[in-house]
């Protein structure tokens, strides 16, 4: 997969050094399929395995999603529509999901949101507490 480094071009005042990007995937979209920071990897939800998906959701607390806009999801069918939602969206280009993984461990949930015709996004962002 051919990644772009982007470390070179990070604002002066950044708090991270490394910033790659891989734009090849299963899914043709103007997001990228994968975001690598010096520490955090972002990877699609629906290109993590299952098992992965589910511990992460059902080890996340109430505190966690407080001021999220989502549901907690605690059963593997709500988890597998939850997930094929996703994908969905990212084919529709309505939404671009990801899920954190830190070391081997996936530690949360972020999604790019286009807004403006794609002139700018919302970035959300959630980490286990």
């Amino acid at each position: 997969m051919p990644i772009t480094d982007y470390s070179n071009n990070l604002h002066e005042n950044s708090q991270i050094t490394e910033l790659k990007i891989d734009t090849q995937g299963d899914v043709n979209s103007i997001a990228p399929q994968k975001i690598i920071t010096d520490n955090l990897v972002f990877h699609p939800i629906f290109d993590v395995n299952f098992p992965r998906i589910s511990e992460l959701f059902i080890t996340t607390t109430e505190d966690t999603l407080k001021y999220y806009s989502e549901p907690a999801y605690s059963n593997p069918e709500s988890i597998r529509e939850y997930v094929a939602t996703r994908r969905s969206e990212w084919k529709n280009g309505d939404r671009f999901s990801y899920v954190i993984e830190y070391g081997n461990e996936l530690i949360g949930k972020a999604y790019l949101e286009p807004i403006d015709s794609f002139s700018s996004y919302m970035w959300g962002i959630w980490l286990q507490t």
